[in-house]
Parts: C-alpha cells; structure tokens; sequence
C-alpha cells in the first residue's frame, strides 16, 4: 500500500513538472493582434480557466507565480493565458479603457472571445472561467458583462467597473475614484433563462493604484445583477469576506478585502498551489487562486 501511494504521488509530481504549454494557433480574426498558449487538461471536458495578467507581466510566469498553473495541474482543468504585446501598450496592459477594445466584436475584445471559443473547441472544455488582475481584472469584468452566456465563473482582481472610461485621462481617474455615479447592469446583457456567471472580486485595502472603491462598485454592481437576497459576512484577522446568495441559497458573488495588502493578488507560499510572492504577487494569509478555485467548485 506504502509503494502504491509513493508511486502515486511521484505520479503526480512528475505530470505537474512536464506539463507544458502549447502555443494557441489559427483562432480566427485577431484585430487586438494578441497571443496566446494554454495548458491542456489530461482528460477532456474538463473546465477550462481564462487568465488575464495585469501589467507589466507575461502570462505563463503569472500563471506559475500566482498559483493557477500548480492549480490547473492538481485539479486538471485546461488553463488559457492571452497575452498581450508592447506594440498594443509599452507597459503590457490590456486597453480595458480604449473603446476600439472594450467594444464587444472590435480590438482585443474580439481576439479574447475567439481565442475562448477556439481552446473550448479544441479542449472540448465542460465550463468556462475568467480571472484578471488589475487591467486584467478590468478586462475580464467587461467580457462577463458582455458575453455573460459564455462564462459559468469569474474572479476580478484589483479591478475597474464597468462602464468607467473612456481613453486614458478617465481611465486614471476611475484608478482612483472609480465611477463617478452608480451604474446598474442592464439586465438584457443576459439570455433569459441563463444562469449567470458566479463571481469572485478581490481587493487590497491599502492599493493606491487601483483604489478599493472600484471594488466596492463593481460587488455591488454585481450582486444586483444577481438578484442576490441573503448577505454573509466572515471576518479573519487579517481579511474579510462577504458572500451574496441568491433566492435558491446558493453563493454567487464574494467580496475578499485584505486590510494590509496593496496592489496585486493574493498568494501564499505556505499552502499547496497557493503561489510564491514576486511584483504584483503579495504574501498574504489566503491564496487567491486556491480560493477562486474553491468558490468555482471546480476541483478535481
């Protein structure tokens, strides 16, 4: 029995480490002009994550470093990692601000959707997932509201409302004041009858580049598309949660505020696929990729 669990967990760590990413070719028109790799699953119809890294950083690295390719390995779901380029924006962002892009059918909000639909098609994924960090986070906010239908999940991370802005000046100003009103969610963005997305939003209560208000705005945002009825708070040490449930009593949106962190996403080192700090990836006392993974109720 000792030999068949050793060989079992040399099983799996041996799958984690030659798992490799295969390069996104041929996915159909591309006016944003982005790339893309992604990590197949072992199996088919598994879920399928989209992740959407925040400035300055490359897709494969912030999937390692925030703990969602550790993740993908242990739960085998099939991990889709767009990325953008410095001809698109020096400093890597994502133009969630720039109309030619957030528009649904035009920029890089095109190129996202078909890149989706494509890796759905080829992984013959069962369920699809959306995450981003800060213009990340941005950008998969607006792919949630726009194409609701596709995503069964999302978690935005240090991210932005929508609508906000509209080019960059406003874009700086949502940064650090997020909406200048409240504005609800058109409920005709859903198909009747489809079940929306559940939705994990993250904040670090001391960012000064994203402030937590945009993050207070689009919970509520969100919990009102919802038609959410019941409110439950958890309050930790260092950290607190608010889950919204719906009519039925199931969760659907959460709030994770994390009082001493600043701008980035939540990891920590000490737990299995909980991701190792860097730039943006702050030590914290939960992981938010094991956390978001949770909530999804997509585990293996």
């Amino acid at each position: 029995m000792l030999s068949l669990i050793m060989g079992l967990a040399l099983l799996q760590v041996s799958s984690s480490a030659s798992a490799k990413f295969n390069r996104l070719e041929a996915f159909g028109d591309n006016p944003g002009a982005l790339t893309a790799s992604y990590l197949p699953a072992r199996a088919t119809n598994r879920p399928l994550v989209v992740l959407l890294h925040g400035c300055s950083q490359n897709g494969e690295q912030f999937s390692r470093q925030s703990g969602f390719f550790k993740q993908a390995t242990m739960h085998d779901f099939n991990l889709l990692l767009p990325q953008q380029n410095s001809d698109n924006h020096e400093n890597l962002c994502f133009n969630w601000y720039s109309e030619g892009d957030y528009k649904k059918g035009k920029g890089e909000h095109l190129s996202l959707i078909n890149m989706i639909l494509a890796t759905q098609k080829t992984t013959k994924s069962n369920g699809t997932y959306i995450a981003g960090l800060s213009a990340g986070g941005a950008m998969a906010n607006i792919l949630l509201l726009s194409s609701p239908d596709i995503f069964a999940g999302g978690a935005i991370i240090a991210g932005i409302p929508f609508p906000c802005a509209r080019d960059l000046s406003s874009a700086l100003n949502c940064m650090k004041q997020g909406m200048s009103s409240y504005q609800a969610i058109p409920q005709r963005l859903a198909k009747q009858g489809q079940p929306l997305p559940k939705i994990s939003i993250w904040t670090g209560m001391q960012d000064k580049i994203v402030s937590p208000i945009n993050t207070l705005q689009i919970a509520k945002q969100w919990r009102d598309y919802h038609q959410t009825e019941q409110e439950i708070k958890t309050k930790a040490e260092s950290w607190n949660k608010t889950t919204w449930l719906d009519p039925s009593q199931v969760a659907q949106v959460e709030l994770i505020e994390i009082e001493q962190m600043t701008h980035g996403i939540a990891v920590n080192s000490t737990i299995k696929g909980g991701g190792t700090p860097a730039p943006y990836l702050l030590e914290a006392p939960i992981s938010a990729a094991t956390d978001i993974i949770d909530f999804w109720q997509i585990r293996n």
